[in-house]
């Protein structure tokens, strides 16, 4: 009710104003109801792209360091605000094994990550997928290869 008048008031204003500088006419109301702001929802503020995000691990290991928690801290963060993001995981590893072995410790380090979010954060398991793809997309570095890439993104 406040706004309403206020906006009565300036309009009036507004009309007296221009009349007097078009020589005592006053101003069309149509052209003053059109300076009014558009009342409406606020628009969103546009999503990100897709964000990566890669953990590294020790030879034949799926531990997590504590520079890997702290970056699925920030994940998890990210997850919690925006319930619409879903999270990719895929795992690798260096081709130093047979290829059985790689493809399993590929997997275990992309669960890892996804157990990570899911019981240390209470993110919805039903958000994250994993993946294992072994000593696949080898960057030629053994260190670069032992590592799990988390991809956020909106569906």
């Amino acid at each position: 009710m406040m706004r309403q008048l206020s906006w009565l008031f300036v309009f009036a204003f507004l009309s007296l104003e221009a009349g007097a500088a078009a020589g005592g006419q006053a101003a069309e109301p149509t052209a003053m109801a059109a300076a009014a702001p558009a009342e409406g929802p606020p628009s969103s503020p546009p999503r990100a792209p897709e964000e990566s995000v890669t953990i590294l691990f020790n030879p034949g290991s799926a531990r997590l360091s504590n520079a890997g928690k702290a970056k699925l801290d920030e994940v998890s963060l990210q997850m919690k605000q925006d319930p619409d993001l879903r999270a990719q995981v895929i795992g690798y590893t260096d081709p130093s094994g047979s290829p059985d072995e790689d493809q399993r410790i590929s997997e275990e380090r992309a669960e890892t990550l996804e157990a990570y979010l899911v019981t240390r954060h209470g993110i919805d398991p039903s958000r994250i997928a994993t993946e294992g793809k072994g000593a696949a997309d080898s960057t030629g570095d053994p260190v670069q290869d032992r590592r799990a890439v988390l991809t956020l993104a909106v569906p």
